[in-house]
């Protein structure tokens, strides 16, 4: 069971990560600038930069604090915002940047980048974290629903209705909803994941054709749909592997012993 999301806030010092979703301790950091002493703008750090320097490093052998910016050259040619100690680097500033704040994720150790009181780094929150079960291209679209969420609600509920059709793809149905949900039906799903699934296509499919459901500002319909998608998951993979990773655990005589009883059983 999740534990209860907390909202990220500039005056809190554990909440939901924005960038991995964890419940994690936060450290903050103010802002302060340095001046660059050739008045130049930034370099970019990009990928071709980096390989470039890591194969430089590579043929001269170089030591373990030459390793360390091979891996922040990789990082900053990610795009991303990053926390970064550069060794030798103790300069001091007094100069700093009004309003601007950092916190960094004791969890997954990346950074969140406030404004005022309003988050300008990473772009989306996690309000709910993705089941870590979800296969890799239905949790694309988990998290872009979670990106535009507070945006527009409306085009979260859609996002989570094509990561209900990857995940139905994923499970060997193919991707029309509805004729997934029937197959899935005649092989058992259980009642309550059919009307999960159910109300997914519904309200998703009402997003992009509207129909009795308004759900341009409705947030908590999109938050709804985000925690039946992960119940969906939770139940047709989650519960399954957990239980053949227990089976399987079973001593190999044991396992025998079974496969020679199943056998007797269908035939007789």
């Amino acid at each position: 069971m999740s534990k209860k999301y907390v909202q990220p806030s500039i005056s809190l010092q554990s909440f939901n990560c924005p960038s991995c979703g964890a419940t994690a301790h936060q450290t903050w950091y103010d802002v302060r600038l340095l001046r660059r002493e050739s008045g130049e703008p930034p370099h970019l750090i990009t990928k071709e930069i980096a390989a470039s320097f890591e194969k430089e490093s590579a043929q001269q052998d170089k030591e373990a604090d030459s390793a360390k910016l091979v891996e922040w050259f990789h990082e900053l040619a990610s795009q991303e915002a990053l926390i970064l100690d550069w060794p030798g680097s103790g300069q001091y500033t007094n100069i700093e940047l009004g309003n601007i704040h950092v916190s960094e994720c004791y969890s997954c150790g990346d950074p969140t980048i406030w404004l005022y009181d309003k988050i300008l780094h990473p772009s989306h929150q996690y309000v709910v974290e993705p089941n870590p079960d979800l296969p890799q291209s239905a949790l694309d679209a988990f998290k872009e629903a979670s990106a535009v969420l507070e945006v527009s609600p409306r085009s979260s509920c859609a996002m989570l209705r094509l990561a209900l059709m990857h995940l139905c793809e994923h499970l060997g149905v193919g991707s029309d909803l509805n004729n997934g949900i029937a197959k899935l039906v005649s092989q058992g799903l259980p009642e309550a994941v059919k009307k999960s699934m159910d109300v997914v296509r519904v309200t998703g499919n009402n997003a992009v054709h509207p129909g009795k459901m308004d759900l341009k500002d409705n947030r908590e319909a999109a938050i709804q749909l985000l925690k039946l998608v992960n119940i969906v998951t939770h139940q047709m993979i989650t519960v399954p592997k957990q239980i053949e990773d227990l089976h399987s655990a079973l001593p190999q005589a044991t396992l025998d012993a079974i496969a020679k009883r199943d056998a007797r059983a269908k035939n007789p």
